[in-house]
C-alpha cells in the first residue's frame, strides 16, 4: 500500500502532514509514504524549505521539487514565480509515475498544486486538508481536483464546492497530544512563570525584535523558551546570543533560544507553558486550543483574507486569548499584555479549559483512516 503526502512552504503545511504520517504509520505500519516537498522557502527566496529542513530528519522517504509561487494578484513577479511551477509539474509527474501510490493527501501550500494536478491526471485519487478557518488559494485549487475536502473548522465548509467536505479538525502531532495529557491542570500557575513564544517553525522577526527590547524586563519574572527561527537576513538568533552574553548569570538561566524546536522537545515546552505568544497560525491555534493554556497572538497583518486574525478570534472571542495587532505589537504593549494575562490567570485559564473542548484533538486518527480507506479501494 502506497501513499503520497505533500504540502509544504511553512510549519503551517508541514505539522499537519506529519501527524497524519504518524497516525498512518500507527495503524498500518507496512504502508510505504513518500513526501514531497518543495526545495525553496515560501517566500519565493533561496531559503531552503522548512520541510527541507525537517524531513529528512524524520526518516520519511522524500523528493524535493521545485514549484513557483502562487499569488492573486497579477504582476511582474508573479510571471517569475510560476515560472518554477513548470519544472515542478514534471518532477511532480515523474514520482508519482515512479512510486505508483494508491492516494494523494495535501496539506496545502504551493508546492501542491503541482502534485495534486498530476495525481487527477494519473486519476490517483485526492484528499485535500485546509488547516485556517479562511481557504488558501492552493486549496482553492486543488479542490477542483479533489475527491474529499477536510477542513478545521466549520466556518471553511461554505468556501468549498459542497458534496466534497467534511470537518475533521486540525491535526495534532501526537507529541503535543502527550503534552495535553501529562500537563497538570493548575488556575493558579507556579512561580516562576513559563512563558513559550514563538513565530512559527520559521520565526517572526516583527516579534522577536519586541521581545529582544523587553528581554531583560521579562527575565525579571519569567522564564522564556524562545523559538525565534533561522533567518539569513535579520539574524535573530545571533542578536539573541549577543544579548545573553551582556545578562547576568541569573538572568541567563530563565531563557532558552532555539532556531525551531523538534518534535522531540516541543512536548516539554508545551507540557510546562503557562502562556503561549506567537503569530495565529492554524496550527499554533489548535494546539493552544488543545492544551488549555491562556495566549498572546499577534497575527500577520498581510496574510490573503487576514486568516491569523480569524483564527486568532476563535480563542480571543472565547476569552482565552489577547490578540494584539502587529501595528500595536511594542515592547510596553507586549509587557502589558503579558501582566493583564497573569493578572487575570484565572480566568484566561479557566475559559481557555472551556475552549479546549472544541479541538478534535483525534482529527490525525480521522484523517488517517479516511486515507487508508481510499488506499485500499
Amino acid at each position: 500500500m502506497r501513499i503520497v503526502v505533500t504540502g509544504g512552504g511553512s510549519g503551517g503545511h508541514l505539522s499537519p502532514a506529519l501527524a497524519v504520517i504518524q497516525k498512518i504509520k500507527e495503524l498500518r505500519p507496512e504502508t510505504e509514504i513518500l513526501y514531497i516537498g518543495g526545495k525553496l522557502s515560501m517566500e519565493g527566496t533561496r531559503q531552503p524549505s522548512i520541510e527541507q529542513k525537517v524531513i529528512p530528519e524524520t526518516g520519511i522517504p522524500h523528493v524535493f521539487i521545485h514549484a513557483g509561487k502562487l499569488q492573486r494578484r497579477w504582476r511582474l513577479s508573479t510571471v517569475f514565480l510560476l515560472w518554477g511551477a513548470i519544472p515542478g509539474a514534471a518532477e511532480a509527474l515523474f514520482h508519482m509515475v515512479r512510486f505508483k501510490p494508491r492516494v494523494l493527501f495535501s496539506t496545502g501550500g504551493y508546492v501542491s498544486v503541482p502534485v495534486v494536478i498530476a495525481a487527477w491526471l494519473l486519476r490517483i485519487p485526492v484528499i485535500i486538508h485546509e488547516q485556517t478557518a479562511t481557504i488558501g488559494l492552493a486549496n482553492k485549487i486543488g479542490a477542483m481536483f479533489a475527491h474529499e475536502v477536510m477542513v478545521s473548522f466549520p466556518s471553511s465548509i461554505e468556501k468549498f464546492p459542497a458534496g466534497k467536505v467534511t470537518v475533521s479538525g486540525n491535526p495534532v502531532r501526537r507529541e503535543v497530544i502527550a503534552a495535553v495529557h501529562k500537563r497538570v491542570k493548575r488556575a493558579i500557575p507556579k512561580s516562576p512563570l513559563r512563558i513559550y513564544i514563538t513565530g512559527g517553525a520559521q520565526g517572526a522577526h516583527v516579534i522577536n525584535k519586541v521581545v529582544l527590547s523587553a528581554l531583560p524586563e521579562l527575565l525579571k519574572k519569567y522564564i522564556i523558551t524562545l523559538q525565534c527561527g533561522d533567518n539569513r537576513v535579520y539574524k535573530d538568533y545571533e542578536a539573541f546570543s549577543e544579548k545573553i552574553d551582556t545578562l547576568s548569570i541569573s538572568q541567563r538561566k530563565r531563557i532558552r533560544i532555539h532556531k525551531y524546536i523538534g518534535a522531540v522537545d516541543i512536548a516539554s515546552v508545551f507540557e510546562n507553558a503557562d502562556l503561549v505568544i506567537g503569530r495565529a497560525g492554524a496550527n499554533t491555534v489548535t494546539e493552544v486550543m488543545a492544551l488549555g493554556v491562556p495566549a498572546i497572538f499577534v497575527p500577520i497583518p498581510w496574510v490573503v483574507n487576514r486568516e491569523q486574525d480569524r483564527n486568532a478570534k476563535i480563542l480571543s472571542s472565547a476569552g482565552s486569548a489577547l490578540l494584539i495587532n502587529q501595528d500595536d505589537l511594542s515592547k510596553q504593549t507586549l509587557l502589558e499584555g503579558i501582566e493583564e494575562v497573569f493578572s487575570h490567570y484565572r480566568d484566561y485559564y479557566e475559559r481557555a479549559q472551556q475552549a479546549s473542548s472544541m479541538a478534535k484533538i483525534n482529527a490525525a486518527d480521522i484523517l488517517a483512516k479516511k486515507i487508508l480507506t481510499y488506499a485500499r479501494s
